[in-house]
Parts: C-alpha cells; structure tokens; sequence
C-alpha cells in the first residue's frame, strides 16, 4: 500500500486553495478596479470639464474686465479727447495684451482702428446689446491655423450715456491649448457654437462641421442637441468603430458649449495595466503563500516525523527511549500528543514490569505445584498398593473364617478328634493372632499415610489459593491494561473532535489521533486475551480446589472406615487372645463346649462377614485412590498447561524493553 504524507495531504489543498482564493481575489480586484476606473474616469472627466469651461469663461472675463478697465478711463469718457490721445492709449493696450486690433465703434457701427484703418460691424443686434449696456465676446473669424478670433465688445459712456464702443479682436492660444490637451493620450475636448458646429478641435478637419454630420457615428446626434441647449451632463457615442464617453456643459460668456471627450481604450487600457498588475501581484502573494505554507508545513510535519520516529520505536517494544524534550515542552498539539504517548509509554512499562515479575512468580509456583502433583501421586499409588493388600488380608482372613465356620459346624460329629487336633487348632489360633495384629499394624500405616495425604492436600488447598489470589492479580493487571486503552482511545477521540473542528487545518491531526485510537484498541483487545487467559486458568484452579477438598473429605471418610476395621481387628485380636486359654482348657470344656457350639459358629459367621465388609470397604478405597491418582495426575497436567502458558506469556512480554 503507497503510503500518504501527512505534508502531501496538507500541501496540495492549502496550495490549491491559496491559488484558488488569489485568483478570485485578484478577479473580484480587476472587476472592481474596471468598475472604479470606469466610474471614476466619467467623474474625473466630469470635474476635468467644468474646470476647463471655467477656465475658458476666465480667459473671456479676465480680457472683459481688462477692457471695462480701459472704458472706465477719463480719456475713453472724455468726449473731447483728440483721437491721437485715444489712439495712444489703445496701441499702447494692443502691444501689452497681445490683440490683434484695438478700435472704437461709434452708434452707426463704424470702426475706427488704433492703426486708422476702418471696418463695420455689420450685426445690428449685436451692437444693439452693446449699446444697451452688455459686454458681449463674438468669433469674427480664424487664422491660419484654424484658430478662431474672437472680437469683445464693451460699451463707452461718453458725457452720461452710451455712444462709443471699445472693440478687441484677440485670438485665444490659450483656450486652443485648453480645449487640445490630451486627456491620458485618448481624449481631448470640442467647443460647439449655438448651432452645434465645431470651432474648436484637435482634428482641424471637423472644425465647421456639426458633430452629427461626422462620418461613421452612433449616438453624436443626441449629444449634439443637448450641448446645443447648454445642458450639462454626459455621455457615450461611438466613432469610427471607437467607443467614446463625452462629458459637457455650457460656456455662458459667449454661450457655446465645451465637451471633454475620452476613448475608452484608454480606460481599457488602464485597466489591462491594473489587471497586470494585480495579475503579478496575485503570483507574488502566491508565491509568498506558498512559501509560507511550505515553511509551517515543514515545521508540523517535522514535529509529527519526531513522534512517528518514536511510534516505530515503540512497535518494536522497546520502551526504554521516551519522547524528546523539545516536543514535550510545546504548548500546542503536538506536545500534547507528545506528553500523552510519553504518559502511555510510561504506563505500559510499569504493567509489563509487573506482568514479568508475575509471570516469573507463576512460573515458580507452577513447578512447585507441579513437584508437589508429582509427589501425591506417587504417595497416591503407594496408599493404593497398600490397600490392595489390606484388602488381599480381608479376603484370606474371610476365607479362614470360613474354614473356622465349617470347622465349627462339624465340630459336633468331630468332637471326639478335638483333642487330637488341639494343637492344630491353637497353632491357628496364633497364626490368626498374627495376622490380626500384622493388619492391625497395616491399618495404622494406612491411618498414618492418609494423615500424611490429609496435611499435604491442606498444604497443596494453600497453594491452590496463592494461585488463585495471583491469577486475581493478573486480572486486576489486564483490566489496568484495559482502562488504560480506553483512557488512550477517548484521548484519541477528543483530538479528532479537536482536528474535525479545526477543519482542513487540522486534518492532520485526525490522522493521527485515529493512529493512536487504533494503538488502544490493540492494547485493549491484547487485555483482553490476556484476561480471558488469566480467566481460565482460574476457573480451572477453582476446579482444583473443589476437586482437593471433595478428596480431602473422601480421604476423611476413608479414614474412618479404616478405624472402623482396626476396631474389629482389636476385637477379632481380643477373640483369639480368649480362643487360645480356651483352646488350653479345651479338655476340660468339651462338653460345654459341645453345647455352646452353635454360639461359635453365629459368632464365626459374623467374623467372617466383617471380614467381608472390610474386604469390600478395602475395595472400595482402592477405587478412590485410583480416582485420586487420576485427579493428582489432571492436578499436574493442569500445572504444566500454566507453566507452559506463563511462558508464553512471557515470552509475548519479552519483546518489551523496558529500563
């Protein structure tokens, strides 16, 4: 399986995402910027207007106020003054304004030069206004340059009333510069008279035309009527295949109208070079993010490179290196993943330090449970051996008794040989003697075997117990084992709650905290064999102990069954000890012996059924301790089957290093 980087999985959706969101910022930046300099670009070409119109309309009342200046003098009032004096004074005007000429106009309307010669003003109405008290700024013309001459007029009182007129023909450069200015290299501005022509352009091939007469426009018609009308306002046509945005507004000194035009390429272009601009430094802020993102990448990953260096150590069961410093001291995530690890760690060393001592401890007292299942059973089969021959006795003591009846029941028709075979008879009765106290003493042995047997079941009872008290403890081991799993598997939990609600930041993190959830639910289910283990091997000492103690109560009734047949023996040895004094004064007897015949052969018989019931009680503990030899032989396969599962666990354990 190819293994995924954690610096990968971060790496690739945060790059993403940083190229992601530049590119939409720097689209929604270029969409608002070409909205702004659209927006703003009208309104500056706006403002850009009425400042000129100003401009202009100073340039026509700066000359006015100049030549009301000039009518105002007593020379130009005096009626009397000699026209070399006025003369004077107008070349003098002439040369400091820079007009072209300089004159006076009389009611008629004939002109009189400051360089004699003479013209008309033909415009009756026009000199009407003038005499009625206006001062009025006309184009009379153009130059050369297709420049236009604009004649003003202002009124002369002469002796009380208006009889003369002050008349200036001037170009104005400085309203050609005005209105020819390049506006950021694509626009310009146009001066319209009252009948839409052009007076003013940069194009000297429009100038006379009407704006909607230009060849190859859309929308100029409109715009031409409201500049006409002295409206002040804006908007976009379309010439020669260019669109265009104009913005206008009235020129009131001599009543034209003034439009600042603008090509929109030049806003286009403004935009294309903004639009480069955040495209560049869109790529700068995504280089510097991505470089950002590397470095705190890099800085995350190490740190967790640390801890999974130290979980591969760990898997090894070495538990001997703990966790470094510099991660343990971090006050974020990953040393608190740091100092839970180091904690587990620490944990885990203490119970498989424990588990080692138990186990060896196990170990022990399983080879002594073992020595000592050994040894019942070889003390088993000697008890077994001598109650065969207990009960081999009982049968030839049964037998004799036998022998004894059906001597005593022809006692009657051999009462005469009686003394002949007196000494026969005293003879058996001291071999019977004999062998009454030969088992009497083979019973006590047998009493002592089974209060030796009584002592060691007692001993061997205690040590089923030491057992089952440190089988006890294992599982008070395992289920620390088991708490501590599920102690790690909530940590786990909680850091992937942590990592889920950190979002794409802190998937990392649920990585990781799913790696260690699944590190406890293998110590977890480790415990639980071990417990299941450790489970088992106690009901199976419980076993034990019920088994040794339902031996050590038959090994009791035994006992009192053997006390019982060394009762009879002492009774049956008190018999012969009254037989033999008998048998002595047998002679003496006969005939009462004859008489009390009947009663020996009842008693014979009883004799020989005790023996009987001996030799069946014999049997009967022979098939116990046969029993008892196949229970000490489970006690000690039993004791094998844990030693030899100690050792597995022992071995499972070693894979641990721990200091």
């Amino acid at each position: 399986m190819i293994k995924k980087s954690i610096r990968n999985q971060l790496l690739i959706p945060i790059i993403s995402m940083i190229i992601l969101l530049v590119s939409v910022l720097s689209y929604v930046a270029i969409s608002e910027s070409k909205k702004h300099i659209t927006n703003n670009s009208e309104r500056f070409l706006m403002e850009l207007t009425n400042e000129k119109i100003n401009n202009i309309n100073n340039i026509f009342n700066d000359n006015l106020t100049s030549m009301w200046g000039i009518v105002n003098s007593q020379i130009l009032k005096d009626g009397k003054t000699p026209w070399e004096t006025l003369r004077n004074l107008l070349d003098s005007q002439k040369k400091s304004r820079d007009h072209i000429s300089i004159g006076i106009i009389d009611e008629s309307g004939n002109i009189k030069y400051s360089d004699d010669t003479t013209g008309m003003l033909e415009d009756k109405e026009l000199l009407n206004r003038v005499l009625n008290g206006e001062g009025l700024v006309k184009k009379v013309g153009i130059d050369g340059d297709n420049n236009p001459i604009f004649s003003y007029l202002v009124p002369i009182v002469v002796d009380g009333r208006i009889s003369k007129i002050l008349v200036v023909n001037r170009i104005e450069p400085e309203l050609s510069r005005i209105v020819k200015e390049e506006v950021s290299g694509y626009g310009a501005g146009i001066i319209l008279n009252e009948q839409g022509i052009i007076q003013i352009h940069t194009n000297n091939e429009f100038i006379g035309k009407k704006l909607s007469d230009l060849d190859d426009n859309v929308g100029l018609a409109d715009i031409e009527q409201k500049m006409i009308k002295g409206e002040v306002s804006s908007g976009e046509y379309k010439l020669n295949n260019k669109d265009k945005i104009i913005t206008y507004g009235k020129i009131k000194v001599i009543g034209w109208s003034f439009g600042q035009y603008l090509d929109k390429q030049g806003i286009q272009q403004e935009v294309d070079e903004l639009s480069k601009y955040f495209s560049a430094l869109g790529g700068i802020v995504a280089v510097i993010g991505v470089l950002t993102a590397l470095i705190i990448i890099n800085l995350i990953t190490r740190n967790l490179k640390k801890i999974d260096n130290h979980m591969t150590i760990l898997s090894t069961g070495d538990l001997t290196k703990g966790v470094e410093e510099n991660l343990k001291r971090k006050k974020d995530e990953v040393g608190d993943i740091a100092n839970a690890i180091n904690k587990t760690q620490q944990y885990i060393s203490e119970i498989i330090s424990l588990i080692k001592i138990n186990s060896d401890s196990i170990d022990m007292k399983s080879e002594n449970l073992s020595n000592i299942s050994s040894k019942f059973v070889y003390s088993t089969e000697n008890i077994a051996h001598a109650i065969e021959e207990v009960a081999s006795g009982s049968d030839t003591q049964a037998q004799e008794l036998t022998d004894t009846v059906e001597i005593v029941n022809k006692f009657g028709r051999e009462l005469d040989k009686i003394v002949v075979q007196f000494e026969e008879i005293n003879t058996r009765a001291v071999d019977i003697d004999e062998k009454a106290k030969k088992s009497n003493n083979s019973m006590e042995m047998v009493v002592q075997g089974l209060l030796e047997l009584i002592v060691t079941f007692s001993e061997f009872k205690e040590k089923i117990n030491s057992m089952d008290k440190n089988i006890k403890k294992v599982n008070e081991f395992t289920s620390l084992i088991k708490s501590i799993s599920e102690q790690t598997n909530l940590l786990a939990l909680n850091a992937a709650i942590e990592a889920a609600a950190a979002g794409d930041a802190g998937k990392g993190f649920g990585v990781v905290a799913d790696e260690v959830r699944i590190l406890a639910e293998k110590s977890k289910t480790a415990s639980n064999k071990i417990f299941e283990i450790a489970s088992d091997l106690l009901k199976d000492t419980r076993n034990i102990s019920s088994t040794s103690e339902k031996m050590n109560n038959e090994i009791v009734k035994q006992r009192e069954t053997i006390d019982t047949s060394m009762t009879s023996f002492k009774e049956i040895s008190s018999s012969i000890e009254e037989i033999t004094p008998r048998i002595n004064n047998v002679s003496r007897y006969v005939e009462r012996l004859s008489s009390n015949k009947d009663d020996i052969v009842i008693k014979s018989e009883n004799v020989a059924s005790i023996s009987q019931e001996i030799s069946s009680l014999a049997q009967e503990i022979s098939a116990s301790m046969e029993e008892m030899k196949e229970s000490s032989l489970d006690v000690s396969i039993t004791s094998k089957d844990l030693k030899d599962m100690t050792a597995v666990m022992k071995e499972n354990v070693g894979i641990f290093k721990i200091e």
